[in-house]
C-alpha cells in the first residue's frame, strides 16, 4: 500500500446533467460524487490529476457506472484560468469541476426556495403553488405559479356591490 502526502476529500453532487452528444442527441447523466486530491503545494500544473468523478452514464439502454479522471486544464487562456476538467464519453464539450460546484450550490438554493414556498403557499394539484394575485388583497384571488389556475374568495373581494 502506497501512502500519499496528498489529502483527499469527497464532494457529493447527486444531480442530473443533460449533455449534448456528438451528433446532436442529448443524454441525462447522473453526477454522483467526486474524489478530489488536494495538491500539497496548493497549485496544480496543466495535466495534473485533480481526482475522479463517479457518474451513471446511459448507454445502449443500460445505466453504466463510470469513474472518470479529472485533469487540470487551461479553460481560459486570456484570463489564465485553470480548472479541473472531465471528458465524458461521446460528448464534445468538457465539463468543468467549477461548474459542478456552481450547479450544486444553485440546486441547494432552489431547495431552500421550495421549502419557503411550501411554508407560505398552498400547493396546487399540478404541483405549483397558489399565490396571491394582488399583494394589497392577498386573500381575494390566488393563481397557480405553474398551471395558472385561479381561485376567487368573494368574501375577501375589495369590490363592494350595491
Amino acid at each position: 500500500m502506497v501512502q500519499s502526502t496528498n489529502d483527499v476529500r469527497v464532494e457529493t453532487f447527486n444531480f442530473h446533467e443533460i449533455v449534448t452528444l456528438i451528433g446532436g442527441d442529448t443524454a441525462k447523466v447522473y453526477i454522483k460524487e467526486a474524489t478530489i486530491i488536494e495538491s500539497p503545494e496548493g497549485v496544480r500544473k496543466i495535466g495534473d490529476l485533480v481526482g475522479h468523478l463517479d457518474i451513471i452514464y446511459p448507454f445502449a439502454g443500460l445505466d453504466l457506472e463510470l469513474t472518470l479522471d479529472i485533469y487540470e486544464e487551461m479553460v481560459d487562456e486570456d484570463l489564465d484560468i485553470n480548472d479541473g476538467v472531465i471528458k465524458l464519453p461521446f460528448v464534445e464539450d468538457k465539463i468543468l469541476l467549477h461548474d459542478l460546484f456552481f450547479y450544486r450550490s444553485f440546486m441547494e438554493e432552489q431547495k431552500e426556495v421550495e421549502k419557503e414556498m411550501e411554508l407560505l403557499y398552498i400547493k396546487c394539484s399540478c404541483g405549483g403553488y397558489m399565490m396571491p394575485m394582488y399583494d394589497e388583497f392577498p386573500n381575494w384571488i390566488t393563481f397557480c405559479s405553474r398551471c395558472d389556475s385561479r381561485n376567487e374568495n368573494s368574501e375577501a373581494s375589495p369590490i363592494v356591490e350595491p
